[in-house]
C-alpha cells in the first residue's frame, strides 16, 4: 500500500513538471521568410511597436490561450491583464485597431497560420505540427538549454 502511494506521488510529481516546463515557441507560416528572430523584435511585435515583417508584410499576432500567461511572463514579465491593459491603451488611443487573435485550440491557431502567411503567434512546442514553421529565438532552437523562452 505504501510503495503505491509512492508510485503515485511519483507519477504526480513527473505530470506536474513537465506541465510547468512546457516549451513555448514562436511560429509563422511556412512561406515566410523569416527564419530567426530576436528577443528585441519579439518585444516589438507584440507590443505592437513594429507592424511589418522585413520583407514588407503586415504582421498580424496570434496567441495560444494556453500558452498566454506563460509567454507573457517571459517575454515582459508581465500578467495577461497588464498586457490586455496595454492594448486596450492601443485601441483606444487610435494607434492599433484591434488585439491579437486569441486561440483556445492549437489546432485552429495552427489553421489560421496555414493560411494566413503574415501571423506570427507562440504556442506550446507539444502541440506544434509540420504545417507552420517555428523560429530561432537569438539563433538558438527550443531544444537550446539557453533558449528564451524557458
Amino acid at each position: 500500500m505504501k510503495k503505491l502511494l509512492i508510485i503515485k506521488i511519483i507519477a504526480l510529481m513527473i505530470g506536474l513538471s513537465s506541465i510547468s516546463y512546457a516549451q513555448i515557441v514562436i511560429v509563422v507560416n511556412k512561406s515566410n521568410p523569416l527564419n530567426e528572430i530576436s528577443i528585441n523584435e519579439l518585444k516589438q511585435i507584440f507590443l505592437a511597436q513594429r507592424t511589418s515583417f522585413q520583407n514588407g508584410k503586415s504582421i498580424e499576432l496570434a496567441e495560444y490561450a494556453k500558452s498566454k500567461p506563460k509567454f507573457y511572463d517571459q517575454l515582459f514579465g508581465w500578467t495577461v491583464l497588464k498586457i490586455k491593459k496595454h492594448w486596450m491603451g492601443l485601441i483606444f488611443s487610435g494607434m492599433h485597431s484591434s488585439t491579437p487573435k486569441e486561440f483556445k485550440l492549437a489546432s485552429e491557431l495552427i489553421e489560421y497560420i496555414q493560411n494566413n502567411d503574415g501571423v506570427i503567434g507562440f504556442m506550446d512546442l507539444s502541440e506544434v505540427d509540420k504545417r507552420v514553421k517555428t523560429l530561432l529565438i537569438n539563433g538558438k532552437s527550443v531544444n537550446n538549454r539557453d533558449y528564451p523562452l524557458q
